[in-house]
């Protein structure tokens, strides 16, 4: 890690030990005279406030600077790669922080089943209740609230607005959901008159393939039902966007949206193994009607997504090709050791990092997990264009200490199956943290990226 990378991270370790979100981290222009905010340490929690995963505080909090002095000693701050935060301190201090005025207007964050129904889990779901039905909605306030996490009740219509498939004006928003679905249904109908058709017939076939082998082990997505609406969506799209096609994992995009879209009309929480399974009897109950809407808002919402990155599909996917560079050229500057011995071992970055690109990490992270991290993708600005590349690099520094000890055959097997099978909610709120601390340092650097 360069000197003022540690710097700056000694400076923000010692002030306040807490995993920074947006509004947390207030930088000050390289050009500003002005001094850094002073910080105070957060309060020390209860015992039983330590013990509950979703703890918040309702006060004010002052904010960090991350701009201190860059001669603040670092000779004990720990490498990033093993930046420990308690789960206390992370949501006392960071949950629900508020852009523009830096105070606490949603910090409860999603409850564990064991919280399920407490007033904390109540009091975040009527806080988005209220902003979903303001009659305009204001988009920065429901980003700097959606960063730490959504509520299941809520999280269907905070997406769609997120992605800009619903309109901010609530009069505005049942006339789109008429007229995309019917649009969606017209579709459907040439995709049964073209189903058998020559021209397509390869890619079909490829779908057909893919398709079922998506999610194995995980029987929501191998319920018939699922398998042959995704084949509809996937193929529908395809033909509809003739430059890029079909692509092996465009399939996986759509699978959050279908499981936040049936979580939501279920009222169904999805955060753990008993409410995937409630969501597969749901899911075969859903009528016909209510199925099909769902069905639309997901092609929607794919197609949504995919306009902003289409270039990770096209050709030669240049794209990703970009972003598995600039990850490259990341992991070079925050841990030159562990970039050095990836070089030396001969791993190339796209061996492991390709996939992780074009399955934004749906491979590598179970889906309640994956929930949580789109949540932070779509509320974040050009979350999946941009800031997944921080979220990779946090993600590969996590393991740093166990690949430096590895030679070149367990580093791919390592690197291609990473062991996250334990992760929970919490380590998904740590990632994060870490990858937008690398955010602020390096995205309006690029000169660090040396």
């Amino acid at each position: 890690m360069s000197e003022a990378a540690r710097n700056m991270l000694g400076s923000f370790w010692k002030a306040t030990n807490r995993v920074p979100t947006p509004g947390v981290i207030k930088r000050h222009s390289r050009r500003s005279s002005a001094p850094p905010a002073t910080t105070k340490p957060p309060a020390a929690a209860s015992p039983a406030h330590n013990n509950a995963l979703n703890s918040t505080t309702t006060a004010d909090t002052d904010q960090p600077n991350t701009t201190a002095s860059t001669s603040t000693s670092t000779s004990n701050l720990p490498p990033l790669s093993e930046l420990s935060v308690s789960p206390t301190a992370t949501q006392e201090n960071t949950e629900g922080t508020d852009i523009d005025d830096g105070k606490n207007v949603d910090a409860v964050p999603d409850p564990t089943p064991t919280d399920v129904g407490s007033p904390r889990r109540n009091l975040k779901l009527e806080k988005f209740k209220a902003m979903l039905n303001e009659p305009n909605l204001d988009t920065d306030k429901l980003r700097a609230a959606s960063w730490n996490g959504v509520p299941d009740a809520e999280r269907g219509t905070t997406w769609k607005l997120l992605l800009g498939y619903l309109p901010t004006n609530k009069s505005r928003r049942e006339p789109t959901y008429s007229n995309r679905r019917q649009l969606y249904d017209s579709y459907c109908d040439q995709y049964h008159k073209m189903e058998e058709t020559e021209e397509n017939e390869v890619l079909l076939k490829q779908i057909r393939v893919d398709v079922p082998r998506m999610g194995p082990g995980v029987p929501w997505i191998q319920s018939p039902r699922i398998q042959g609406s995704l084949e509809r969506i996937l193929y529908i799209w395809a033909i509809r966007h003739p430059a890029s096609g079909y692509v092996q994992g465009i399939n996986d995009l759509a699978v959050p949206f279908y499981l936040a879209y049936i979580a939501e009309h279920g009222n169904i929480a999805v955060a753990d193994q008993a409410g995937m399974e409630e969501l597969v009897t749901n899911t075969e109950l859903l009528s016909e009607v209510a199925f099909k809407a769902i069905e639309a808002d997901c092609f929607w919402s794919v197609s949504t997504l995919l306009d902003g990155i289409q270039d990770h599909y096209t050709f030669a996917q240049p794209g990703i090709q970009r972003l598995v560079f600039k990850l490259n050229k990341l992991i070079h500057t925050i841990d030159e050791q562990l970039h050095g011995h990836l070089e030396k071992q001969g791993v190339e970055f796209l061996l492991f990092a390709f996939r992780w690109m074009q399955c934004l990490l749906m491979r590598e992270l179970s889906l309640p997990l994956v929930i949580r991290l789109w949540d932070t993708l779509l509320a974040q600005e050009e979350g999946f264009k941009t800031f997944h590349v921080y979220v990779c690099a946090a993600f590969l520094m996590r393991f740093a200490p166990r690949l430096k000890e590895m030679e070149f055959q367990d580093l791919v097997l390592f690197l291609q199956n990473v062991p996250t099978a334990e992760w929970s909610t919490d380590d998904i709120t740590r990632l994060l943290g870490e990858a937008y601390i690398y955010y602020t340092h390096y995205h309006e650097s690029p000169s660090h990226l040396r």
